[in-house]
């Protein structure tokens, strides 16, 4: 059976986990009577919980690190500046099995707001920063991806000689552990895999229209559910 846990997690749990843990070390240091707490994950706005990650950067990036983290150099850490961020939203697998023809791809999303934030060296993407948003505020869920920095970094290159694209979304599906990056074209919405699934004949960097590409892509997982699904919902892998 294939691994279903999506790309993006399965690159940054760990980093993120040890980011927070330098965070509220840090805060631990400044204030001996302060305890770790989810809490001072919270912030008011999405940039100022992307400063806070990348302010914790630096102590995260060693010779053990930097290269998975996507840096050429532990120094180059201490120069990173953030990007432009782009939007992710998600689309739950239950949506994918019972998606109907025509349904508009905003009305498939879940609640929860997410930006990916390029961490650049220059004028060179090296990594990312996720900040999620909620009731309570902003919070950091993901420090030191490379694989999502790659993304942003393949889907803003156009025509050479043309600016960078910026209208770009990223559309992550975690059930079938897969990612398209989104954007006009023509005047109509389209979908773009960032790797390869020849079962729905989608292929990376390949543009295919949003209503035709999530046709494609039900199909594929209805198929992959009448495989995988009671194992899919007896270990609780996917919501």
């Amino acid at each position: 059976m294939r691994t279903i846990t999506c790309n993006f997690l399965s690159t940054s749990l760990l980093v993120f986990a040890v980011a927070l843990s330098g965070a509220c070390a840090s805060s631990t240091e400044q204030d001996p009577s302060s305890t770790s707490s989810p809490k001072q994950n919270q912030m008011t706005g999405q940039e100022a919980a992307a400063k806070k990650a990348l302010e914790a950067l630096p102590a995260l990036v060693t010779k053990d690190t930097f290269s998975g983290m996507g840096f050429r150099s532990i120094e180059e850490a201490s120069r990173a500046t953030l990007g432009t961020p782009i939007r992710r939203r998600t689309v739950g697998y239950d949506k994918l099995l019972n998606y109907k023809a025509g349904t508009p791809l905003a009305q498939l999303f879940e609640s929860r707001e997410e930006f990916i934030y390029p961490v650049l060296v220059g004028q060179d993407v090296r990594t990312s920063i996720v900040v999620a948003g909620n009731a309570s505020g902003w919070q950091i869920t993901s420090v030191g991806d490379r694989y999502l920095a790659n993304i942003i970094s393949n889907a803003r290159q156009t025509t050479p000689g043309t600016p960078p694209r910026t209208d770009i979304e990223l559309v992550s599906m975690p059930g079938i552990n897969f990612d398209l990056v989104s954007f006009s074209e023509g005047g109509q919405a389209v979908l773009q895999p960032t790797r390869d699934l020849p079962e729905a004949k989608l292929f990376t960097g390949r543009s295919v229209k949003a209503d035709d590409a999530l046709i494609a892509i039900s199909n594929y997982a209805k198929e992959f559910d009448r495989k995988y699904g009671p194992e899919i919902r007896k270990r609780r892998l996917v919501n």
